[in-house]
Order: C-alpha cells, then structure tokens, then sequence
C-alpha cells in the first residue's frame, strides 16, 4: 500500500507540541440562519422559475410532446406536437431523432412511467447519447414519475388485521418494490416495513429489519426488530409492507380510510425514472422535473459531457437494490461508472432516501476514471447525504495501471440544509453528512478535488464521513475550505474520518463538532478560512426522542466505533 506523507515533520512536532489554529467558532443565530435560508430559498425561486434552452441553441431538430397533441403529427413544433413517449422512444428506434436534436416537453404536463425492464423497474423517459431535453411553453416545469395513486377511499380497504389496509390496484411484483409513500405534499410520509428475507417475509421467527426511532411527520417511534407472521406485523401509522407474492401493497392506519384522511397519495416504485441504457454521451437535461421514484431520479452511465441544470427532484428512492436482500437505495441523480465532464448546476433537490448528486463505481479492471466533475449552484435539503463521491479501489489496485482516480473535483457554492432529518432519515445505518466521500474503504484517491464556498447547515450526526480529507502539502485527498457550517456543539461530529489525520491511516474515528477537534484539524490545513457555527439546542421536537442517532455504537470517550 503506498504511504503519502502530507504534512513536513516540523509541521507534525509542532501540532504535537500543542499549536493551535485560529478558527472562526461561534454561535449561531437566528439572523444568521434567516440570512442564508432566504438566501437560498432566493435562489431556489430563480431555479424554478427559470427559463429554459432556446430552441436556437439546438445543432440539429427540434421534437416537441404535449398532452394535447397527436403522435401522427411530424413533432416538430408546439402545433404539430407529438403526444406520448411511446412515439419519441420509436423516434429513437428508427433514428428519426437522433444526436444533436432536442426534446421540449410542454410545461404543466405530467409523465408516469410507462416502460418496463425485466428486472430494473419501470420507468418514464430513455436518455439517449447526443439528445438536449428541455421544456417549452408556460408554467411549471413538466414532471415525470414512477408512481400509483393511493388518493381516493376507493383504493383502499379494510384487512382482517386491525389497522391494516390493503391497496386495491395492482401494486406488482418484486421488480416494482414500492419504495416511499408521500402523503399531501409530504405533510406525511409511509415508514417501509422490510422482512430479513423479503421474498419470503411470514417466517416463523424472522425478524424486520431494525429501523430504530423513526418519523413519519406525524408521530414517533421504533420501527422493525419485530415479528412479522403476516401482515398484522404493521403497528404504528404509515407503515407499509409490500408482499411481492400476493402483489398487494399493506399500510397501518388507526384513523379510518387513508384515502379518505388524505387528499393525495403517491406511491412510489422501484425503477429509475430517468434513465439510461448505454453510455450518456453528448446529454444536456435542462428544467425537468422528476419526482415520487422507488430508485434514482436519473441515472446515467459513464457518462461524458452530460449536463443537468435547473431541475426539480423530490421524494426518491427507498425500494430494495438486490431483490434477495434488505438493501435499499435511491438517489435523485446518479452517474455509474467512469465519468469525463459531469455537470449538475443549479438543481434544487430535496427528499431523497440516500444520496442527491453522486458519481459511483466499485472496484474491477481496468482502471475507473472519475473526472471534470462539477456540482454547483444547487439548493439540497433532506437526504442521507447532499453529496457522495464513490470509486473504490482495492490494496492491490493502489499504484498500478488499474487505480480508481478522483480527477479535476469541484463541489462549489451550493446551499446544503438538514442532512439525515425527516424524509432522509430512514436508512437503518443513520449516518446523515453532507459528504459521503469516498467512505466505504480506505484507498480512494482524489486529485484537484475540492468542495468550497458551500453552505451546510444542520445534519443529523456528521459533517462529512470520509477517510480522505486532503491536508497542506498532500498531493492527494480533497481540499475543504471556505465553507459556512452549522452544527450541534460537541454532541455530534465534524468527520467519521481516520485514526491519524496527519497520515490518513488507522481505524475509523469519530472527530466531535468542537473547538478542540476543529483547531487541530486546521492546523493541518484544511477549512483554513471556513466558518463554523453552533448551538446547543434540538432542531427538532424527534430529535430528543433519538429519532436521528446512528444506531451503531461508538465509544464517545475515545470517539472510535
């Protein structure tokens, strides 16, 4: 394993010696957690209402799909719009549409899914390489799902369990794991019941899974760890167990018909809503709006030069990864694989089950190049983790042809809120941070990686859960600086990082939000001109209740776990 030194020794006896950092730790305020609200709530309004891709701007022909036109017109302007995307996928098919054209989608419009994969899910719209996709018209911007409507007492009824309610459509199989259930707008959300052997959930003697404390918005408590014979497992309001089998969707409610209690219920599936089938080459997707999905918003594939700006994304992911296992998954935008020029500017995202913005690979041959990578101007609110950035390596692989590699990172200028709280809670690991950055293993490498001139305030345990935090004079690690923070004093933590800072080595160690821990992680150059605020309160009635507490133990005396 190779061995970087990232600081002098002179610069290591000094810290040893007791030399502290200047660092900017005060309290925080309600004037300066109004300022940066309406700041980015500011921004937030200029992202929705922006305007979208001149036509002009378009290389080759423009397509446009309206509720109201037909599929027999030609699709080449607001008046001869086609109506499905049946017809644009044939568009794709006989490549009548194809690179360097571009798709408008009448704005107030809504899509849902439509299309299935055998074992993926469904999902609403192909992004194809070389395609512009974008809206037209007035209004909002036009939304694509991969969801059931629960609305109405008609698709609901009673069970011979208490409490217990059936779905009456078709809820599907296992491919169309339903993943999250948002009630009115999100004024309530469904908590998702999991067996330990999903496929088989009415063992004698198997267990759910232990979600700990959780939320549903209207009231507190422990989820999982119990029982489950049949559905009359389900005890405590939204709770929801899909059974693949039966093809029926079950949800707990004590106060009569959830369709009658609710105005609106969305019912959200497994499956990408956006997605890609090849590499995603030469994509621009430009004021869509992509919501109520049981896996990723979009997911894209080695991706180059794809671009997404002044997009909406809410309530995604929760459904199971592996269909044989307990593993849920979700972020609003994924790249998978190997990336050069991945760009996400001025999106505002909010409720995600995992991630919101992330690039990902595991390990393999040959090597995984994760470069030119741009994620700024953003407004991210609850979810596990605003950011995370994953390419993994193994020991072998560190210093060879074969490396995984960060290159050419920027995380800049984003506005980043309540990571880990409410809807972004639900993992039964509950490690909300703003960055997951590289966490799962030891040997990430990032080069010219940085995240700077962000805002993140309030996350539910950590600021970042990484091992690879860049310090004066490394040649590797991300660089944080110039950053605006906010957190609980001493009660939560600055990183999950590494046993030795100085040398990024050692078992995981837990750094508190505190003076102490903050100084002697400036002194070895990192967040040398960041701010950090603190406060002593909850943010949240549930929170003193332990609804957000990491359910892994750690030793809080010597911070290991």
């Amino acid at each position: 394993m190779r061995i970087e030194t990232i600081v002098t020794s002179e610069e290591l006896s000094a810290i040893r010696a007791g030399r502290q950092a200047e660092i900017n730790f005060q309290p925080m305020t309600e004037e300066v957690h109004r300022h940066y609200t309406e700041l980015a709530r500011e921004r937030a309004n200029k992202i929705m209402a922006a305007e979208s891709i001149s036509p002009e701007k378009i290389r080759g022909n423009c397509y446009y799909i309206s509720h109201f036109g037909s599929d027999e017109a030609d699709g080449r302007s607001p008046e001869s719009a086609w109506q499905t995307i049946e017809r644009l996928h044939r568009a794709f098919e006989t490549q009548e549409v194809t690179e360097g054209d571009g798709v408008f989608f009448e704005r107030g419009s809504e899509w849902n899914s439509r299309f299935h994969t055998e074992t993926m899910g469904d999902y609403a719209l192909l992004l194809m390489p070389g395609i512009t996709y974008s809206a037209y018209g007035t209004g909002r911007k036009p939304v694509f799902m991969n969801c059931l409507s629960g609305s109405g007492k008609e698709k609901w009824r009673e069970t011979e369990y208490p409490n217990v309610w059936a779905y009456t459509g078709n809820a599907g199989g296992r491919y169309g794991d339903v993943g999250n259930i948002v009630c009115d707008g999100g004024k309530a959300y469904g908590i998702k019941v999991t067996p330990h052997e999903p496929n088989h959930p009415y063992q004698p003697g198997v267990k759910t899974v232990d979600s700990g404390m959780v939320t549903n918005k209207m009231e507190v408590f422990h989820s999982g760890d119990t029982l489950f014979p049949n559905p009359g497992g389900l005890c405590n309001n939204l709770e929801f167990f899909h059974d693949y089998e039966a093809e029926v969707l079950y949800l707990y409610f004590d106060r009569g018909n959830p369709g009658e209690y609710f105005s609106e219920i969305m019912i959200s599936r497994r499956g990408n809503v956006l997605r890609s089938e090849v590499k995603s080459t030469d994509i621009m997707v430009d004021n869509l709006c992509v919501k109520y999905g049981g896996s990723h918003g979009m997911n894209l594939v080695d991706c180059e030069n794809v671009t997404i700006q002044n997009c909406e994304l809410g309530w995604i992911g929760g459904s199971l990864q592996e269909m044989t296992g307990t593993v849920r998954y979700g972020n609003a935008i994924e790249n998978w694989g190997e990336c050069d020029g991945f760009y996400i500017r001025s999106c505002v995202v909010y409720e995600c089950y995992d991630a919101q913005l992330t690039t990902q690979y595991i390990s393999g041959e040959p090597a995984c190049i994760m470069q030119n990578i741009e994620f700024s101007g953003n407004v991210l609110a609850f979810s596990n983790s605003p950011i995370e950035l994953w390419n993994n390596n193994t020991p072998e692989k560190l210093g060879t042809e074969n490396e995984n590699q960060f290159l050419h990172v920027r995380v800049m200028d984003n506005y980043m809120f309540y990571s880990g709280y409410q809807f972004g809670h639900q993992r039964p690991v509950k490690n909300g941070s703003f960055g997951c950055l590289g966490a799962k293993g030891f040997y990430e490498v990032f080069k010219d990686t940085e995240i700077t001139d962000n805002v993140m305030l309030y996350s539910a345990v950590m600021l970042h859960y990484t091992r690879s935090v860049g310090y004066r004079n490394s040649p590797y690690g991300i660089m944080l600086d110039r950053n605006v923070y906010a957190m609980q004093k001493d009660k939560k933590y600055y990183a999950k990082s590494c046993e030795y800072p100085e040398t990024n080595e050692g078992s995981a160690r837990l750094y508190p939000y505190s003076r102490e821990a903050l100084e002697t992680l400036v002194s070895l150059g990192t967040e040398e001109n960041s701010v950090f605020y603190w406060y002593d309160s909850f943010l949240f009635p549930e929170e003193e209740q332990g609804v957000y507490l990491m359910l892994n133990v750690w030793d809080p005396e010597s911070g290991k776990q």
